[in-house]
């Protein structure tokens, strides 16, 4: 995936996947422009039924792994090594939460990587509760997961034919521009400010970043921003996201640091 895509990603993205796109990197380029909060939790909950495990899984890796659209601190983890976050979407009047917890389990001697993965949620007043354990190359593209079944409650095995890949219904070429999407190694010209920041999990010197865009289809003009520090596994304590046409705004929040993570599925 070229490193890890620091991209704004949503909930929404998935839609264009059911549609019919071919990989995981053309969806998260093409989800950039989409609006991250806009009746997200409500869309999950009718999309999911009809949902494959890989699917599923998609979506959870889309909303944790890659949370707030940041990946260069995820090298930095431990094994053992893991964090949980509270994320807020607010559209108008509603209001809409979600955990997110990542973990490394386990690094491999082939460069690929064990992480615990897991996205909890509330859905017309039942709990929904997804958790992984994923093996990822060095790239980040899962290769296998191990999953409790929902119905069932047993532990369960997919591998991955070819990693990243969400659907492959059809082979139609799939458009999308990648110019949201940020891939620079170095976050200087976007660096404002080194402040101070409290959040769940205790008070951080951070780096106060912004990264700025226009999308080109809505017009609508988006500011990503993220609160940086290399005290935490992962380097994020705090991101927003605000788009300023429709007013949606998403803000993460780490509200804990765990070392304690092993597996919990047998996964290795």
């Amino acid at each position: 995936m070229r490193g890890i895509k620091k991209v704004l990603v949503v909930l929404l993205l998935l839609m264009v996947a059911l549609a019919g796109c071919g990989t995981f990197d053309d969806v998260v380029s093409d989800a950039v422009g989409a609006a991250l909060g806009r009746q997200g939790e409500a869309l999950l909950g009718q999309m999911m039924a009809g949902w494959t495990d890989a699917m599923m899984f998609q979506m959870t890796y889309i909303q944790v792994l890659l949370l707030g659209g940041y990946g260069t601190g995820l090298e930095q983890f431990n094994e053992g090594e893991g964090v949980v976050w509270e994320v807020v979407t607010t559209d108008g009047d509603e209001r809409a939460t979600f955990i997110a917890e990542r973990a490394l389990l386990r690094r491999n001697a082939d460069g690929t990587s064990w992480w615990y993965l897991a996205y909890r949620t509330e859905q017309d007043g039942e709990d929904v509760e997804l958790e992984y354990e994923a093996r990822l190359d060095s790239e980040y593209n899962a290769l296998e997961i191990y999953f409790r079944d929902q119905e069932t409650g047993e532990v369960r095995h997919h591998v991955f034919e070819q990693p990243g890949v969400i659907v492959e219904e059809d082979d139609d070429d799939f458009d999308y521009d990648d110019d949201h999407v940020y891939w620079g190694e170095d976050l200087g010209q976007y660096r404002r400010e080194r402040v101070s920041v409290t959040v769940g999990a205790g008070t951080f010197d951070a780096d106060y970043t912004v990264y700025q865009y226009t999308d080109e289809e809505t017009g609508e003009q988006v500011e990503s921003r993220w609160w940086i520090t290399d005290a935490v596994p992962g380097e994020l304590v705090l991101y927003e996201w605000e788009g300023t046409v429709q007013g949606d705004l998403v803000r993460g929040e780490l509200m804990q640091v765990r070392r304690d993570y092993r597996t919990r599925f047998g996964a290795y």
